[in-house]
């Protein structure tokens, strides 16, 4: 019994300097997932057609982001001073590497789409990524 108290003891001591805080520490190569979310409806217009969006990605997206994206159908709500809006959306999800000149690209995507469907804004999310190793 004494023996096992002994041993027990001493697993406790030998780990304690093993316990971490926060969340790991991201990888040499860090990434990033961006998220763009583009609204559909337009002011006095109908809303951004299925073929309408199909061209946008087509001309815009697919020349800027050539190594690959996903996109969503969503329904979103949003509130201004006239209250609150329901709106049908699309959700570009993008990974990609830290650096380069990913982040001009999709800032021009968001241009072209605030221009091309007159547009208050297209919201830009950012967070960290870490893909899984090979």
């Amino acid at each position: 019994m004494a023996a096992a108290a002994g041993l027990a003891l001493g697993l406790s001591l030998g780990t304690g300097g093993c316990a971490t805080s926060g969340p790991p520490a991201p990888p040499r190569d860090a990434w990033t997932r961006t998220e763009l979310f583009f609204g559909l409806s337009r002011p006095g217009e109908p809303p951004v057609s299925d073929e309408e969006w199909k061209a946008f990605v087509a001309e815009e997206v697919v020349p800027r982001l050539p190594e690959g994206f996903t996109v969503l159908s969503a329904a979103g709500h949003w509130s201004d001073a006239a209250g609150g809006h329901d709106e049908d959306s699309r959700l570009l999800l993008v990974a990609h590497p830290e650096g380069g000149d990913v982040d001009r690209r999709l800032e021009e995507i968001r241009e072209a789409y605030r221009s091309r469907f007159h547009q208050k804004s297209v919201l830009r999310l950012d967070s960290p990524a870490w893909p899984r190793p090979p």
